[in-house]
């Protein structure tokens, strides 16, 4: 009897140790659990740490979305199906505001258009190069009206091409760079032309025009290469991030990105102006020493004063250039160079200067309809269907059909080597 109770002992403490045993099991395995969820949670963490260094990387001037939060990574489980979440506009005061330039942007730039297409074979090289650039700031304006971006991004090629070509707002920039470009190149033949018109007219075709802004665009493809090219789908995060090789490529290619879209064209077209406003100026003394005041009605001395209002819309047009984009490039130059941290990317500073920067793409036809009473004519006759004027529009070389153009051979020889112009139908094609 008493080894039977010494035997049912012995077995209720087996008993009692192996339920002990398997309730500290699943303790332990909860308890496992739990640590495996808290370091994903921390890995998830790191990840989005790291993604945030990488947008650091940032020269295109876009700023990387956030990636997925706790409960966005229970949906995401679901991605590798193919699918995205698509995050609607947050129509902040920014949103607003490039909705309203992107509108204005439009129909300013699609009037100048139209009344260059409406005189096109009276039209020179001026008028040919300032239609590319309202055509690159129309589509540039058409791009910065906000439209849902993806906040999940399947890794496909479908979401390569997604984070490559549209997050990245790459044709927006492309665009951007071709009218930058594009007012580079007005820049240097308007100094051709006044400084060597002789030259300028015999030797330019309307066929090198076109061949200039082929090359315009080819060189802005060139430059803009590298915003596709650094950044991909991340896989674990299935958003899209910049990969740059080391911090030293990410720094180059914001210096670079600085040089060739702002200082350098910036330098080159105030270059171009002063030299140009020199030569102008030397053309007016030249006046005032060979002729008395009858020679200030001569057709070379109105084209004179034609020229020089050119000049000064231009000018005007590449000051408000660098008012609206200088203060964005800096801001990306020096973020790119480590100066400045990445907070100033989502700080409001950045949102403004942003908005600035779009202002250019509307700001032309304001320009020319204020300071340049022959585009005011051209607006009217649009709407009238009339022509009061033939010759080219911003050339400096608008004349009334009535006036006699043999003025010009009363002039002498040496005004004519320095003023005299083709008529734009006496310009070959």
């Amino acid at each position: 009897m008493a080894q039977n109770s010494v035997l049912g002992t012995v077995i209720l403490l087996i008993s009692s140790t192996t339920y002990l045993g398997q309730t500290s099991g699943e303790s332990e395995a909860t308890t496992s659990y739990e640590i495996t969820t808290d370091a994903f949670f921390g890995t998830f963490e790191d990840v989005h740490n790291s993604t945030f260094r990488d947008a650091q990387g940032d020269v295109s001037e876009t700023v990387l979305s956030s990636t997925f939060g706790p409960t966005e990574e229970i949906e995401g489980t679901t991605m590798m199906n193919g699918q995205w979440s698509w995050t609607p506009v947050s129509w902040t005061w920014n949103m607003v505001l490039q909705l309203i330039l992107g509108i204005v942007g439009i129909l300013g730039n699609l009037l100048v258009m139209l009344v260059l297409f409406r005189r096109r074979s009276l039209s020179r090289t001026t008028d040919t190069l300032i239609g590319a650039l309202a055509l690159a700031d129309f589509v540039t304006s058409i791009l910065i009206i906000p439209i849902p971006t993806a906040e999940v991004v399947p890794s496909t090629w479908v979401g390569e091409l997604y984070c490559r070509i549209l997050y990245t707002s790459f044709f927006m920039w492309l665009f951007v760079s071709v009218s930058i470009f594009t007012l580079t190149t007005i820049s240097i033949e308007r100094f051709f032309a006044v400084v060597f018109p002789i030259k300028f007219n015999r030797i330019l075709r309307k066929r090198h025009v076109v061949f200039a802004i082929l090359l315009i665009w080819l060189t802005a493809v060139v430059a803009d290469s590298f915003i596709p090219l650094a950044i991909s789908v991340d896989p674990s995060t299935q958003s899209c991030i910049y990969s740059y090789s080391s911090q030293l490529a990410s720094e180059v290619a914001g210096v670079t990105s600085f040089l060739l879209h702002f200082l350098f064209p910036s330098l080159i077209m105030l270059g171009t102006q002063a030299a140009t406003a020199y030569a102008l100026y030397q053309q007016a003394l030249l006046f005032g020493k060979n002729g008395d005041g009858s020679s200030r009605s001569t057709s070379s001395y109105r084209l004179l004063k034609a020229k020089n209002r050119v000049i000064k819309l231009l000018l005007i047009v590449i000051i408000v250039f660098i008012i609206c984009w200088g203060p964005n490039s800096i801001g990306y130059f020096l973020f790119n160079v480590g100066v400045i941290d990445y907070t100033y990317l989502y700080g409001d500073l950045n949102r403004i200067l942003t908005v600035l920067a779009f202002c250019n793409s509307c700001a032309n036809p304001f320009i020319y309809t204020i300071q340049y009473p022959q585009f005011r004519i051209a607006i009217k006759e649009l709407f009238t269907g009339s022509m009061s004027s033939f010759g080219a529009l911003f050339d400096g070389h608008v004349e009334s059909p009535t006036r006699n153009n043999s003025a010009l051979n009363n002039c002498d020889d040496k005004s004519i080597t320095q003023l005299t112009t083709i008529p734009s139908h006496a310009v070959p094609e």
